[in-house]
């Protein structure tokens, strides 16, 4: 990748799924995304926010168009391959926490160098994942299993998660969409004030129109493409 390369860039993306009377597409023209930028998605529900970010971190792949993350082009690779691209640039925040049950917090934050040692040493990945966790507010929680954490507790360990290995870019959907007001803004600040720390460029998907002014550009996902029928996250 070169220096001036965005981080996301997407030309003609077509996506289509679903069967007869239930098909849903989605048309994105063109989107660019640059290095550093703090962007949020936003639509109505069932627009394709959610799809669109899948198909920006490769987790889908487009039937037609191209998607370059980093320079490289995600849409033409083979699961292999994006599943690299996604474990060593992006960290995704999921809205549902996406934790394993059978770990407790500090290895559910770790996670992300069990599955790929080359990211960094365990010394490291153990004192990112502490400091991380003091910034959170859960360093006393990294014992705890998640079933033994509030909601705002597991989410603060899946952004801790997605921090771990400092990302070029942090993918959020809908990380605040079962929160209250106050909680809602403490995560936008934990990923947003790690996000200028590391130098990381922000992708989040939200219905919540009170958090876009912590945003520098906002991206109506109604206006950037066109749909048939059909709705879908």
């Amino acid at each position: 990748m070169t220096s001036d390369a965005p981080v996301i860039a997407v030309e003609g993306l077509r996506f289509r799924y679903g069967g007869a009377g239930e098909a849903f597409s989605l048309e994105v023209p063109e989107l660019t995304i640059g290095v550093g930028e703090h962007t949020a998605l936003i639509g109505p529900s069932g627009c394709g926010k959610t799809t669109l970010l899948r198909l920006l971190i490769g987790s889908l792949t487009p039937d037609t168009g191209e998607v370059c993350v980093l320079g490289e082009r995600v849409s033409l690779m083979g699961e292999g391959a994006r599943r690299r691209v996604r474990r060593r640039n992006i960290g995704m925040v999921f809205q549902g926490f996406a934790l394993l049950d059978y770990l407790t917090a500090h290895q559910n934050i770790t996670l992300p160098r069990r599955l790929d040692p080359s990211l960094m040493s365990a010394r490291d990945a153990d004192a990112r994942a502490r400091s991380l966790a003091e910034r959170a507010g859960i360093a006393g929680l990294l014992d705890r299993r998640p079933g033994r954490l509030s909601q705002g507790e597991r989410q603060r360990v899946a952004i801790c998660r997605a921090l771990l290995a400092s990302p070029a870019l942090i993918a959020c959907d809908e990380p605040t969409g079962n929160l209250d007001p106050a909680r809602s803004a403490g995560v936008v600040d934990l990923i947003m004030d790690e996000a200028e720390a590391i130098g990381s460029t922000v992708l989040f998907v939200t219905h919540d129109h009170g958090l876009l002014g912590r945003f520098g550009r906002v991206v109506e996902l109604d206006k950037l493409t066109t749909m048939a029928t059909g709705a879908v996250s």
